[in-house]
């Protein structure tokens, strides 16, 4: 799970503390969760609503920049946020990962959810490969966005099948 934040004024910022920050606002996220469920009676009454409060995991990535896109100054944030079992009976390990970046007249962002063996590994090889591909394109992206996504898309994918990228795919993917 991902959240992130772009907000044009400085008052209005949410962010988390990363690498790149500067400062600290607020987090994007609320640290407990409270849910409402049905509990099924063994007797045959109705079942009665039962509440469930718990910890959300820690973000184990944030990050937070300030950005310049056509002359005006963001604070742009991402996080990811592993899932959890509310019983507490499963440490899954998140494979997610998410980025943002500007070539200063526009906004690129993504979040890949990573699954399987090497779902992480996956994850991190697309996020960082279509960050360069924009930031290669030389502003060509603009021209016909959903053409550069849809070339980035068959590129990315090509490369991960490549064995020489260090990443084994086999059950696992983004």
């Amino acid at each position: 799970m991902g959240c992130g934040s772009l907000k044009g004024t400085r008052s209005n910022v949410i962010f988390l503390p990363g690498p790149e920050s500067t400062s600290y606002s607020a987090h994007c996220y609320n640290r407990t969760i409270t849910m409402h469920a049905l509990k099924q009676s063994t007797d045959g009454r109705p079942p009665s609503q039962v509440q469930i409060t718990f910890p959300v995991t820690e973000a184990m990535l944030s990050t937070s920049k300030q950005l310049e896109v056509e002359g005006r100054q963001f604070w742009v944030s991402a996080c990811v946020l592993p899932g959890m079992d509310p019983h507490m009976t499963n440490d899954k390990q998140c494979q997610d990962m998410c980025f943002f970046d500007t070539d200063g007249s526009s906004l690129m962002c993504g979040e890949f959810d990573g699954h399987g063996s090497n779902g992480r590994s996956v994850a991190h090889f697309c996020a960082k490969s279509i960050v360069q591909l924009y930031q290669s394109s030389g502003g060509k992206w603009s021209d016909d966005p959903s053409a550069f996504l849809e070339m980035v898309t068959k590129k990315v994918d090509a490369d991960l099948q490549l064995s020489t990228n260090g990443v084994d795919v086999t059950g696992s993917g983004t």
